[in-house]
Parts: C-alpha cells; structure tokens; sequence
C-alpha cells in the first residue's frame, strides 16, 4: 500500500514542456525491471503521477516523501491514534498502520534527511473559509 503519499519529483519526460521543473508527485506504483547485464540484479521504479494526465518512472533513491513530524499530531489524532494502538509501546502494528495512513514520519526520516517535511495542509482535507467546500 502507498497510502497516497507525495513525493518530491524532477518531470522526467521530454514530451512534456516542465521537463526537469520540481513536481509534486503521488505514489502510485512499484516497479522491479531485471539488470540486462546480470540477471541477479534488478531497478525498482516508483511510479507517479503529478497531475491528472501525467505519471512517469522515477528511480526510488531519487525521491524524497513529504511526511508529517509526529509533533503535528492534532489533539484529536492523538486519541484516535491511542485508541489504535491501545497505549502501547513499541507501536502495535494497527498504529503503525494508522501513523502510514495520516503520513507521520515515525521512523524520524526528516531528522536523517530522507525525507522532507510536508507542508500544513498537503495531506488534510479542510473547508475553505469563503465557501465551505472542501479543498
């Protein structure tokens, strides 16, 4: 499961006019190809998308997920997360589950630099003020 996550992407593809601009890309794949030179070998490829009509192949070491600190944890994720994981440490695997699922970075891959920390409202969904339709 990808869980929806976005990444930080370079558009790979000369049809397209924002080759090598910085994208914003949804995971939506994996894929394995087999080394033509040792068969013992093999590319994974993380298959995205950036906007409705494009996807493209990236090579995994060349992304970097956004995901959230877990000190943005809302007061209110905070009980539906210990009410998941039962206020239990290490995390049981329905809380690891749940922290994939709302994009928290439990592992602490934003300190290590593996990934990047995701803008406020990226991944929540929220009413706009003006109207009241979701966003």
């Amino acid at each position: 499961m990808f869980y929806g996550v976005k990444v930080k992407i370079t558009s790979n593809n000369k049809d397209y006019p924002d080759f090598g601009e910085e994208k914003v890309g949804t995971v939506r794949g994996l894929l394995c190809f087999p080394d033509e030179d040792d068969s013992d070998k093999f590319y994974f490829t993380v298959v995205t998308n950036y906007d409705t009509n494009r996807s493209q192949g990236q090579g995994i070491e060349d992304l970097k997920p956004y995901l959230r600190p877990m000190s943005s944890m809302t007061e209110e994720e905070e009980k539906q997360f210990q009410d998941v994981n039962m206020y239990e440490l290490p995390y049981m695997v329905e809380g690891i589950e749940w922290l994939k699922t709302h994009h928290f970075d439990y592992r602490g891959l934003i300190n290590d630099g593996l990934a990047l920390e995701a803008p406020k409202y990226m991944y929540k969904t929220y009413k706009n003020e003006d109207n009241g339709e979701e966003q």
